[in-house]
């Protein structure tokens, strides 16, 4: 989680995953806002990275988003995972031309989510070249091999000679400043993006009567 006035970074608080995320990530926005003296109210956007990632992060920030947005009444807005990524290597890479970015994370399965655009600088415009899609690995690096970009930014993979990875800033961060520098009618609705089916499936109750 991040906390942002303009392009000021005023917090950053990074965490466990697992069964008490949920109310860890309540107890840290109490307190990154307690720090720093600003009142939940005073926000202009409260942003929630809705995906792709694990289907259990996706819905824990959503649910939070929007909760805390419903009793303050602060605009909630969606960011992908991906176009945050893409917009933090932009920003690391100091460039003030458009540059060929591929933002990836592990999808585990033998599969990552990958997502290449070009992305200007301010202001910020991303236009995805393919993706964002949920690609078998192997699949993804020869794609690269074929047609390399000028950047990876994400998670490391295998890169062809002359693609150079960048380490952008925390994920957090990257989605609060895209959701900054974007204009408060244009943000996206906070909508979750999986990309794929979810690992675990509801089962079969055996006390369940079989039809007929």
């Amino acid at each position: 989680m991040a906390l942002l006035r303009g392009e000021q970074q005023l917090a950053h608080r990074s965490g466990p995953f697992g069964p008490q995320t949920d109310a860890w990530i309540l107890a840290a926005i109490e307190e990154m806002l307690r720090d720093t003296g600003v009142q939940l109210a005073q926000l202009d956007c409260i942003a929630a990275g809705c995906g792709p990632g694990t289907f259990t992060g996706i819905r824990v920030a959503l649910a939070a988003a929007l909760g805390l947005a419903a009793g303050s009444g602060v605009q909630v807005c969606g960011i992908g995972s991906l176009e945050a990524l893409a917009e933090g290597a932009q920003e690391a890479s100091g460039r003030t031309a458009p540059l060929d970015v591929l933002a990836v994370l592990d999808a585990r399965r033998q599969q990552h989510y990958a997502m290449r655009a070009l992305v200007e600088p301010l202001p910020v415009q991303i236009a995805p070249v393919t993706g964002p899609e949920a690609i078998g690995t192997e699949s993804l690096i020869a794609s690269l091999a074929h047609n390399p970009p000028a950047v990876c930014v994400g998670a490391t993979l295998p890169l062809p000679p002359g693609v150079r990875f960048i380490e952008g800033p925390p994920l957090a961060v990257s989605i609060a400043r895209l959701a900054a520098r974007t204009p408060p009618t244009e943000r996206p609705a906070a909508a979750p993006s999986y990309l794929r089916p979810p690992d675990a499936v509801p089962g079969v109750s055996p006390l369940r009567r079989r039809p007929l």
